[in-house]
């Protein structure tokens, strides 16, 4: 329901991004240069401009990327490598929606990549675009190899062998809903993102809700939710223990995928049941 400001600095940006369930491109305004690039300065003072409007707040700004952001002097120079001023822009620019955003519940997104510290001096990478931007982050979240078991990126694929998606590992560097530190992973799926319903079903395998034997899926879960089981079955006899354990009892991951899919109650209720069981 938020208004979509994107700013496209690496020019990437084509057709096929916008096949989304769920995406309207109609509520999205994107800064693009057109035939000739524009300098860092001028893309964020437009996006700047558009959040300080009324029609815009509650927007969230998607900067992609910040390393791909050209400061003025470097745009009007030569191909000599430096990044003339581009981190104190960064920071005032942060500086000033730092103030804004709160009054108004705007949201900024802003994707940046790491590049090899050749200064030989601390470590061996460094934010491309200065690390001003960092402090001024309330989440940071790093894509990165969480240990044996979590790759930085792992492949996803059906049953038939085609790659659907893939699943990510983020390092919490600094989060304003907890402390820093530790690993979580969520999953992207073509065609849909941020995939919340396979979360949930790994939460659901992770937390004992769901047995897994073999290639068999059996719903414990469904024992405290009887009442959306008679919903979602209602020829099922909630009475006969043994009929309505075999009734939520699914072979493969496609199809307990499948009853998650046709049944977003469920999900929303399980979703809810999760975090009452890690409080």
């Amino acid at each position: 329901g938020r208004k979509v400001i994107y700013i496209d600095a690496e020019g990437r940006l084509k057709d096929l991004n916008f096949q989304v369930a769920g995406l309207d491109p109609s509520d999205m305004d994107i800064i693009a240069p057109v035939d000739k690039p524009l300098s860092a300065e001028l893309l964020l003072e437009t996006a700047y401009k558009m959040l300080c409007d009324p029609e815009y707040h509650g927007a969230i700004l998607i900067i992609d990327s910040i390393s791909s952001l050209i400061s003025e002097k470097e745009l009007d120079g030569d191909f000599s490598p430096r990044r003339a001023g581009l981190p104190k822009i960064l920071s005032v620019f942060t500086k000033k929606v730092g103030q804004l955003l709160p009054s108004q519940r705007g949201l900024i997104i802003a994707i940046t990549h790491y590049i090899s510290n050749t200064s030989g001096f601390g470590k061996s990478k460094m934010s491309d675009g200065g690390v001003k931007i960092q402090y001024q982050a309330d989440t940071r979240l790093e894509i990165a190899h969480g240990g044996e078991g979590n790759p930085a990126v792992k492949a996803v694929v059906d049953d038939n062998g085609n790659q659907v998606g893939q699943k990510i590992n983020w390092r919490v560097v600094c989060s304003s809903m907890g402390p820093p530190g530790g690993n979580i992973q969520s999953h992207i799926r073509y065609g849909h993102g941020i995939d919340k319903t396979q979360e949930v079903l790994d939460l659901c395998l992770d937390l004992g809700l769901i047995e897994q034997r073999g290639a068999w899926f059996n719903c414990l879960f469904m024992a405290d939710m009887k009442k959306v089981a008679k919903e979602i079955k209602p020829e099922v006899d909630l009475d006969n223990a043994e009929e309505f354990e075999k009734s939520f009892k699914y072979q493969g991951m496609r199809n307990l995928r499948t009853l998650f899919d046709e049944n977003p109650k469920l999900v929303k209720s399980l979703e809810k049941l999760i975090k009452e069981s890690l409080l």
